[in-house]
């Protein structure tokens, strides 16, 4: 029995690497779309915000150096914030004029102030952009002129993590890590496809009908950016992701706020899955397969990752002190064990490689870096077990939203 159930654990990490394999393929055999660097077409950048006081101005001033660019609005939606958020919104009024609108409502959520932002929109194209986020001077500019590929309705901007000083500190390098896994390897390889699971909405431009045609943003989960995205996905729409449309974004400094985060993300991807099911099962297609990939990678993997790797070893001891170190299937584990680290710390050094990593190469840095990265890995595990047990039983999850500093620059990143 303890074979089989060995074998068993062994199979499924292979399965697992594998797939890291095969994305690995798609992402490196695809190419970037061409950009149009003519003028671009009017367009207009959605900002929601609430509590965003120590973090809204810089946002704004980054929007309005952009190059390039031909704003029809710029529009502020302040969603029942607290602290000075309105105030210092309608002083930037006074500074940009007309171009900068700023609206309110009662707190409703970050989706119902996309859809409120979505009413002020007159353009074909709009951006959503977090109020902790700062683009560089060209983002928006490769953004919106990257619609020329027929029937994309989305396309994702390249999120840096960023704040907390760009310290050293691990959940900070964890996270750079983790952002340049999921944009270097994951999006760019589904991109290839015309098919991005997931376009977040920290840095993401849209087609206003198309978004308006679904329905918007919705508030039935606490992931709106990957329900929108799949939504657009089962309509025949296609998303790309754009790794030229730079932003910083401030990620969390604590591992407490990181597993906070990590907990709404999860709930909601298992939301987004249970609630699209039917539709995509019914429709099948390209749409289907990118709704199983995301059921399976990013919701039945992480439930599955810690306790099959604990068996494995609990299994792993049992076999050596039986039958001792040199049995066959105690020599195939350690080679699995040996294939997985691999493939992992292949996709690091590649994402780090395409994205331009602060990271540095030496053997102290790739020793944090496989630390950071399994602890990522953990979190995300345990988040989603927690998650799945609020789903089955009804519990919310807050928005956990984080407690801005205001420490992103953009002059603390390196562009390769």
């Amino acid at each position: 029995m303890n074979e089989w159930v060995l074998a068993a654990s062994l199979v499924i990490l292979m399965i697992h690497s594998f797939e890291s394999i095969v994305l690995l393929i798609w992402a490196g055999t695809g190419r970037a779309e061409d950009i149009d660097m003519s003028p671009s077409p009017l367009v207009s950048v959605l900002i929601p915000c609430y509590n965003e006081e120590r973090v809204l101005e810089a946002t704004i001033v980054a929007i309005f150096e952009s190059r390039g660019v031909r704003f029809h609005s710029v529009i502020c939606i302040d969603d029942g914030s607290t602290d000075g958020t309105l105030t210092l919104a309608r002083k930037l009024k006074i500074k940009y004029g007309e171009t900068f609108k700023v609206v309110s409502q009662r707190n409703a959520g970050k989706a119902m102030a996309l859809n409120r932002g979505l009413r002020e929109v007159h353009t074909a194209r709009f951006v959503c952009i977090d109020a902790d986020t700062l683009v560089f001077p060209d983002t928006l500019k490769i953004l919106v002129n990257s619609f020329s590929v027929r029937n994309v309705a989305a396309i994702s901007g390249n999120m840096i993590a960023g704040g907390g000083g760009f310290s050293d500190s691990l959940v900070c390098r964890a996270q750079r890590i983790e952002y340049q896994v999921a944009n270097e390897v994951e999006r760019r390889a589904f991109s290839r496809f015309y098919s991005v699971p997931v376009v977040p909405g920290a840095i993401s431009a849209f087609s206003t009908d198309v978004v308006r045609a679904v329905g918007g943003f919705s508030k039935q989960t606490l992931a709106e950016d990957t329900e929108l995205t799949m939504c657009l996905l089962s309509e025949a729409y296609g998303t790309l992701y754009q790794p030229a449309a730079l932003a910083v974004t401030e990620v969390p400094t604590t591992w407490s706020q990181l597993y906070a985060q990590r907990l709404r993300w999860s709930t909601g991807k298992l939301q987004v899955v249970a609630l699209l099911s039917r539709n995509f099962w019914r429709k099948g297609g390209r749409a289907f397969k990118v709704w199983l990939y995301v059921l399976t990678n990013h919701c039945i993997a992480p439930l599955l990752l810690i306790p099959v790797f604990v068996v494995s070893l609990c299994c792993l001891f049992i076999e050596a002190r039986n039958t001792g170190v040199f049995n066959w299937l105690f020599l195939l584990s350690l080679f699995v064990f040996g294939f997985c680290w691999s493939v992992g710390r292949v996709c690091r050094r590649y994402a780090s490689r395409l994205g331009g990593s602060q990271i540095a190469d030496s053997g102290r840095e790739s020793a944090n870096g496989v630390v950071a990265h399994a602890l990522i890995l953990i979190f995300g595990c345990v988040a989603t077990w927690n998650g799945l047990f609020r789903v089955l039983f009804g519990k919310t999850t807050g928005w956990g939203k984080l407690n801005r500093r205001g420490d992103v620059r953009l002059s603390n990143v390196r562009r390769e």
